[in-house]
């Protein structure tokens, strides 16, 4: 198990996954740089997903609400994987109630 993941994982599905970000500490390290990498539904039904990729040579994270894909409520650009992912990880538990 990522001994990384905050308790507020609970609220979250893990949608796409294929590097191993509730198994691995190093999951991004090992991503392969593309617009697919991660992705998880919040438990509600109507509640945020966050969604992460590599676009442009850098990596980008965000909330989206209502399948609004265009404009997310929030979102982080950068080129570092720890950066990325202390924001994910902060971003699990922001959320963990839902918007």
């Amino acid at each position: 198990m990522n001994r990384r993941l905050p308790a507020s994982i609970n609220q979250w599905h893990v949608e796409f996954d294929p590097y191993g970000f509730t198994n691995k500490v190093d999951w991004l390290k090992q991503a392969e740089r593309t617009e697919d990498i991660l992705q998880l539904a919040h438990v509600y039904s109507d509640g945020p997903i966050i969604d992460v990729g590599f676009y442009a040579h850098v990596f980008r994270a965000c909330v989206i609400q209502n399948g609004d894909w265009d404009d997310p409520i929030e979102s982080f650009e950068s080129e570092s994987e720890d950066d990325i992912e202390n924001w994910i990880y902060t971003a699990l538990d922001r959320y963990a109630n839902g918007f």
